[in-house]
């Protein structure tokens, strides 16, 4: 099945793939060459994680137009944009890093364990997100479903890629070539799925408004000398 695309997706596919393929390869020509802090993708507060927040900012901005547009019931909506508003605060501040480290160091447990302990903590936030954007894509226009599923797979596998790379993430492996291959590689398919995710919030009322069918537009009424013509008998 093809699926119509609108130029505003288009282009924003676009934009999406050139971000992430410029922070990937940023990432690896610094760990190879520069070694400078601010272009690492596994650091804080760099270019790369501001980007990552205002992607979610989108995506939340996204979730507020359905539900000013009429597209998305109230209680999905907001809740859809508060818990995206939450994840892109996080982004910014590092929440779940700092949150992570210090719950390990309260119960005495190596911080080496934050890649598992972190996504179980906010598996309750998580997936009360990826329930309602389902509930979303399933009502929502082809292409815009599309850009969801494949925006929420890339998010699944990215989870999956910092739970099992635990034994690559530990003080003594930080500075190996895998961490850094798989921190990109983790970092790509986030930045990808919450790119998608916010393209497709974005852009649904206007391929809403672009895909009404004609029988679906308001007839326009005849005017009153056309209605006069048409009352008068056919010599």
């Amino acid at each position: 099945m093809t699926v119509v695309r609108s130029r505003a997706q288009r282009i924003g596919l676009l934009v999406i793939t050139l971000a992430v393929v410029v922070q990937t390869l940023l990432h690896l020509v610094n760990y190879f060459t520069w070694e400078v802090r601010w272009l690492d993708v596994n650091e804080e507060y760099t270019p790369f994680s501001a980007m990552g927040a205002l992607t979610l900012a989108a995506a939340a901005g996204g979730a507020f137009l359905l539900v000013r547009a009429g597209l998305a019931a109230r209680r999905v909506g907001w809740s859809l944009a508060a818990l995206l508003a939450v994840f892109a605060l996080d982004e910014f501040f590092s929440l779940h890093e700092r949150g992570t480290d210090l719950l390990l160091d309260l119960v005495g447990v190596s911080r080496d364990l934050d890649s598992v302990v972190w996504p179980a903590l906010y598996l309750p936030m998580t997936g009360a997100a990826f329930l309602l954007m389902v509930l979303l894509a399933r009502r929502a226009p082809e292409s815009v479903r599309r850009l969801l599923y494949v925006g929420l797979a890339l998010l699944v596998i990215a989870v999956v890629a910092e739970i099992a790379s635990a034994p690559f993430s530990t003080a003594d492996t930080a500075d190996e070539t895998v961490h850094a291959i798989e921190g990109v590689f983790e970092e790509a398919c986030e930045l990808g799925g919450w790119g998608l995710i916010a393209l497709a919030l974005l852009s649904w009322p206007s391929v809403r408004r672009s895909s009404v069918p004609l029988d679906d537009l308001p007839a326009a009424r005849p005017s009153a000398g056309s209605t006069r013509q048409e009352g008068r008998p056919v010599p």
